[in-house]
């Protein structure tokens, strides 16, 4: 991951049994055009370099940052362990792409 910005997990709600919609703080001066990804990694010493591209489904003028992000419980990856996230969590999210 490029430039990474740190960010905190505002709440996190399921929409669905697998999807979770997830609200992360703004970093300051962020930016993004519609459509574009960012990487998102969990800040935590075994996660951090496990980033994985996400599209924000924010408004780009919103105040926080949301995603919605199906999780795949039989795998042991990123996704599982973002559905075991609490409000308070840190993560790391590149500059946009695309």
């Amino acid at each position: 991951m490029a430039e990474q910005h740190g960010v905190t997990l505002l709440m996190s709600q399921f929409v669905t049994h697998d999807v979770k919609r997830f609200v992360v703080s703004r970093p300051s001066g962020f930016s993004f055009e519609p459509g574009q990804g960012v990487e998102l990694a969990i800040n935590e010493p075994q996660w951090k370099m496990e980033s994985r591209p996400f599209t924000p489904t924010s408004l780009v003028d919103d105040e926080a940052i949301e995603f919605i992000i199906k999780g795949y419980a039989a795998h042991e990856g990123v996704t599982r362990e973002l559905n075991r996230l609490s409000p308070g969590a840190q993560l790391l999210m590149s500059e946009p792409f695309g």
